[in-house]
């Protein structure tokens, strides 16, 4: 199979130079005797094929779906050569754009990290007709699609030849049939890589669900040589030029520190008045306790040896916010000179780096965040006892931080993906606002001028994240997420209120979130009613919820509080927070929290009998994607981005907790975003999509106007019966990106009623204007059938369980089949009933025993496409529902329940009072207008027409293009563009966009008029000349029939008299 052969300096195997400088060690493989595997480790299907040879005659090594092949060539990573052969087939998945592995082949280090090529497939890459590169390990279970270079090499049927050359002194280069992969353009950036030389070759077999692709390598020729001297980073690129310049501009107004603060510290979290009580807080009782925890953390809390976290953020977390807090503090209340020492050693350290994060965010990620929360903490806690000269240089070193934070990240200065700056309600910004703020707060001195604009800029970045709280405290990445990014949130609102003497933790939000938490929580709280990106765990930065229990003097949350740290050991990580924050409050009770509540700005509706593991609860869930904060944010900003990654296709989908387990259950932090993942409905086998957005991605993006892609048109409440009707008609369009055809859906009603301590009752009312294949579904743990025929099932999870009845209006088909619901790309291996029937119109009742009442029946008779009564028995039990259908889009259903008796169970047919308030503080910016409906005509147009502009006609501005070869253009000053509306209406906003807008400004007025007589002009300005994409302008004109956009030139010396539109839009109502 091998031979071992050594080599002296200059010999030349294959065609390739092996070595240079020192003697190496040959070996090869042919695959050519039955012999031929000894000393590879083999899996699954992996053989040698006589039937198959890069030569003639011979064998090779056959690597099927499943099978995996090992050559361990010796225990160190060092340098050499390893060039092989692969037969590529040219199969692919039927799906190439979800994120699946097939086969791949290369190197492999010590700790199992792979650097290799093959068929990789993910929504951002052309795995079944290119090739793409990984370094990854799939020992710590990396991904490969999360680590790839795209290679831009075509896959073609054939054998082809890959070489890796790992250099000792230059580092890895790659080949393909003999060219370097980097000949015409950088794909293969080693410096990335964390790839430090190789131990033996890899082969990987196809683990896509279709299994269909079969790798053959032959003519195996590897090479070892020594050490590598050179390490990835070394050859990585220098980092960009500064973003950031040497000095600020002079506010006009400048932010103040309160003047009894200034040049005062501690000063950011609590001042030198609030010590002795602290110090006396920690003494006995829950305080002790604290601090008992964190002298248990305190043996950690000294400086690294390393500086992991200059590109590792959650090292960044540890160093920066866990670890040098808590040292700094326990020196703070005790004296103690070793956490004195410790704690300078630490700042010594940060002063003697250049960059406290490297990479992509240079200075303004996540990492960086951290360590400024920790750095500037440190300097505030001991800033009396620190030597005055290195005091200073700290300060300016604070100081220069803090501004790349706001320069490189809030100012976008950096190239890059901009993830997070387009919107104010991410975790990704509390992070960075954490750290800038307090660094700013630490650094800044009266007498200095340096901090003057940095401190009035941080001070509008707080405003701003504050007017756009939602006030119901909720989080529409997750209640994980919630977690994450609060305690840094609160921090920042913290330290600035303390500072600035401004209200910021009085918002609402602060108040309402400590419920929220606990509301989120499963009555044993131990877990999460999960959405979005939760990962199925309760968190453990909670300890900002300290610090708003004691501002608003929320006893009742903070018993509520304490009783889930009681049944979950970390649920306040990190004591330090809690050390300062908490504050003992007297009389609250768990049991006196409601066990009842709506949040309106995501559509959640929490119900419990309780706060014990055998109590029931469940969530129910119809909101938008980002909630409707965020999106009337992006409604007053010309609908820009916003980062709605975390969020997840799931309106009018519910959860269930019984008998101590989840039930009914819902994904985790999925790889896959998809409403097969979620109780909710499938239509032509897909689910709900934002516009223009493909369903399944690994990231939800925005699109359209989400703000109706989930409504909760009602909610009621009769003691401790609850109804709650949610629309999502709005997240099923027509034909999705990527998927199946479908018209759009005109109806998906679900009103979900609990009937405490009785059943759990479901009503869906779903309508299309054609028939399509309508799935329902339903998953937990476990999910047997009892009754097929009568479509009666029961939901398990060991000894826990809960059976449920469905029915319909048409007939269904049932299958069970296993849920795609995954966790970080890994299935849950839930069980799914899924119902289907092909109409355009069915309604279906389904009902739940969490209760075990036993034997309940439910029938849903129509009498007309808008009316029916829902029947309800069981022992002891017969309850009627009297249902009709909500008219207009969002206008709710009449749902009236009665017992046997006659007496009202619960009436519900009002519509959502906050969820209206909250649509409407959209609508008031504008429905958008279907602007085929508007007739445009535009002056001097057909004259100027001879000269040639017979293409760029006024209906160009209508026609949905962003194209400037779709345009409208007309030479002059005064010449216009005219929209007739056919009616008056009131006229809210309108978004233009410009030809070469991100090169020029175009000045313009707007006029309008309510007849095409007599005008009026409603605004005169210029474009921004930074965009060719819509640039929005909100209005408060009544009475609009006619609108008219008037140019006066540009600043273009060539074109200066023209104005050129490529489209335009109208937003009505309000």
């Amino acid at each position: 199979m091998s031979a071992r052969v050594f080599v002296v300096a200059g010999w030349i195997a294959a065609g390739l130079l092996v070595g240079a400088c020192a003697a190496q060690d040959q070996r090869t493989a042919s695959f050519d005797d039955a012999n031929a595997l000894t000393g590879w480790q083999v899996e699954g299907a992996a053989s040698v094929d006589a039937a198959r040879s890069h030569r003639e005659g011979g064998g090779s090594l056959r690597v099927g779906p499943g099978g995996k092949a090992i050559w361990k060539l010796r225990d160190t990573n060092g340098s050499g050569t390893v060039d092989f052969w692969v037969y590529e087939d040219a199969s692919a998945p039927a799906k190439p754009k979800e994120r699946v592995t097939g086969p791949y082949y290369g190197a492999m280090q010590a700790d199992g990290r792979v650097l290799a090529s093959g068929s990789l497939y993910a929504p951002y890459l052309s795995g079944d007709t290119t090739y793409a590169l990984t370094a990854f390990n799939p020992l710590a279970k990396e991904q490969p699609y999360f680590a790839v270079q795209y290679l831009g090499l075509k896959r073609t049927e054939g054998w082809h030849q890959w070489t890796l050359t790992f250099d000792p002194d230059r580092g890895v280069t790659v080949k393909h049939d003999g060219k370097d992969v980097n000949d015409r353009q950088e794909r293969f950036k080693w410096f990335s890589t964390k790839v430090e030389g190789f131990t033996g070759l890899v082969v990987v077999g196809d683990t896509t669900p279709d299994a269909n692709q079969t790798v053959w390598i032959d003519d195996v020729n590897v090479a070892l040589g020594g050490p590598m001297k050179v390490k990835p980073e070394q050859l990585a690129p220098p980092p960009p030029p500064p973003m950031t310049p040497e000095t600020d501009p002079v506010p006009a107004e400048p932010a103040r520190l309160r003047e009894k603060l200034r040049n005062v510290h501690p000063r950011l979290l609590f001042g030198p008045e609030d010590i002795p009580a602290m110090k006396e807080k920690i003494k006995a009782g829950y305080g002790k306790g604290l601090f008992d925890r964190l002298l248990a953390y305190l043996p950690s809390c000294q400086k690294p040896d390393h500086t992991n976290f200059l590109k590792d953020a959650t090292d960044g977390q540890r160093q920066g916010f866990w670890r040098l807090p808590t040292v700094a503090l326990h020196y703070v209340l005790t004296g103690d000179k070793q956490s004195f020492d410790r704690t300078v050693a630490f700042m010594r350290f940060l002063m003697g780096l250049e960059n406290w994060e490297t990479g992509a965010e240079l200075d303004s990620g996540m990492s960086s965040a951290n360590i400024m929360v920790g750095a500037a903490l440190a300097y505030d806690w001991l800033y009396n006892d620190l030597d005055p000269a290195f005091r200073a240089q700290y300060r300016d070193k604070l100081l220069l931080m803090a501004r790349r934070q706001y320069h490189q990240g809030h100012l976008m200065k950096l190239p890059g993906n901009h993830y997070w700056q387009g919107d104010p309600a991410n975790n990704h910004r509390f992070h960075r606002n954490a750290g800038m703020t307090l660094a700013i707060l630490a650094a800044a001195e009266d007498g200095k001028t340096d901090d003057d604009w940095l401190l009035t800029k941080t001070l509008e970045e707080l405003r701003f994240v504050a007017q756009w709280l939602p006030e119901d405290g909720t989080c529409h990445e997750s209640p994980t997420y919630s977690v994450f990014g609060n305690t840094h949130l609160v921090l920042a609102m913290d330290a600035a209120q303390r500072c600035f003497g401004e209200p910021l933790l009085d918002h609402p939000f602060f108040k309402a979130a400590p419920l929220y938490k606990l509301q989120t929580m499963q009555p044993d709280l131990k877990g999460v009613f999960g959405y979005g990106d939760s990962g199925g765990g309760t968190g453990g930065y909670h300890n900002y919820l300290h610090r708003l229990c004691a501002h608003h003097k929320l006893s009742d949350e903070q018993a509520g509080l304490a009783e889930a740290e009681r049944r979950n050991e970390s649920f306040y990580e990190f004591a330090w927070f809690s050390v300062i924050w908490w504050q003992p409050l007297e009389g609250g009770a768990l049991e006196s929290l409601p066990r009842h509540v709506f949040y309106p700005d995501l559509g959640l509706a929490y119900c419990r009998t309780g706060w014990q593991a055998s109590d029931v609860g469940a969530m129910f869930k119809c909101g938008p994607f980002g909630g409707y904060k965020l999106n009337e944010y992006r409604h007053r900003n010309a609908m820009k981005y916003v980062n709605v990654a975390h969020d997840d296709p799931d309106a009018n989908s519910f959860v269930l907790f019984a008998d101590g387990e989840m039930l009914a259950e819902t994904d985790r932090y999925s790889g896959h975003k998809r409403s097969a993942n979620h109780n909710t409905v499938l239509i032509n086998g897909a689910g709900q999509v934002a516009a223009g957005r493909p369903e399944g991605s690994g990231w939800s993006q925005p699109g359209g106007d989400m703000s109706v892609m989930g409504v909760v048109t009602s909610y009621a409440r009769n003691g401790n019966t609850v109804a709650v009707e949610g629309e999502a008609a709005g997240s099923y369009l027509a034909n999705p990106q990527g998927g199946p055809k479908r018209p759009a859906l005109d109806r998906y009603r679900r009103t979900f009623l609990w009937i405490e301590g009785q059943y759990l009752l479901v009503l869906d009312d779903i309508r299309a204007p054609a028939p399509v294949d309508v799935t329902w579904l339903m998953q937990g743990p476990e999910l047997d059938t009892v009754d097929a025929t009568g479509h009666r099932y029961v939901l398990k999870k060991g000894q826990a369980q809960c059976p449920f009845q469905v029915a319909a209006t048409q007939p269904v088909t049932a299958e069970t089949v296993t849920s795609p619901a995954d966790n970080r790309g890994e299935a849950l291996g839930w069980k799914q009933l899924r119902l289907t029937a092909e109409t355009d119109a069915i309604r279906l009742a389904s009902v739940y025993d969490p209760w075990h009442r036993g034997d309940l029946t439910v029938t849903f008779q129509t009498d007309s496409p808008d009316h029916g009564t829902v029947t309800v028995t069981g022992p002891g039990l017969k309850h009627s529902w009297d249902w009709t259908a909500g008219q207009d889009r969002f206008g709710p259903s009449k749902v009236t329940g009665r017992d046997a008796n006659g007496g009202e169970l619960l009436a519900m047919s009002a519509p959502e009072p906050k969820t209206q308030e909250l649509l409407n503080d959209i609508r008031r910016l504008g429905q958008l207008l279907d602007m085929r409906r508007a007739q445009g005509t535009a002056s001097d147009w057909e004259q100027k027409a001879r000269g040639g502009l017979a293409d760029f006609p006024p209906a160009n501005t209508v026609d949905g293009k962003l194209d400037k070869a779709s345009s409208w253009r007309a030479e002059g000053d005064g010449q216009w563009i005219q929209y007739d509306l056919k009616s008056a209406q009131h006229l809210a906003g309108i978004e233009l966009a410009f030809v070469e807008g991100a090169n020029r400004r175009y000045t313009f007025s707007l006029e309008t008029s309510p007849d095409g007589e007599t005008w009026t002009t409603a605004h005169k300005g210029e474009s921004s000349g930074k965009t060719e994409g819509f640039e929005r302008l909100d209005l408060d004109a009544p009475e609009v029939r006619c609108v008219r956009i008037v140019g006066h030139g540009n600043t273009n010396e060539k074109f200066k008299d023209w104005i050129n539109l490529t489209e335009v839009r109208l937003y009505v109502g309000g």
